[in-house]
């Protein structure tokens, strides 16, 4: 399957939306690990769009 391109706009919408951040110590640790899946969703959608933009083709691997 063909992946999906991912453009300026979005990066630069999930940059600002979900940004890494450590646990506070008020925040409940469940809503904590949640975000952070959250973040790890982002940051790969992140990559692949950084990678469309520079090369005008995906060259996004797997980690």
């Amino acid at each position: 399957m063909k992946q999906p391109r991912i453009n300026s706009d979005l990066v630069d919408w999930l940059e600002k939306i979900f940004p890494p951040r450590c646990i506070s110590a008020a925040e409940d640790p469940i809503m904590a690990h949640r975000y952070a899946a959250q973040v790890e969703l982002a940051q790969r959608l992140i990559k692949m769009g950084k990678s469309d933009e520079n090369d005008g083709v995906s060259t996004f691997q797997e980690d």
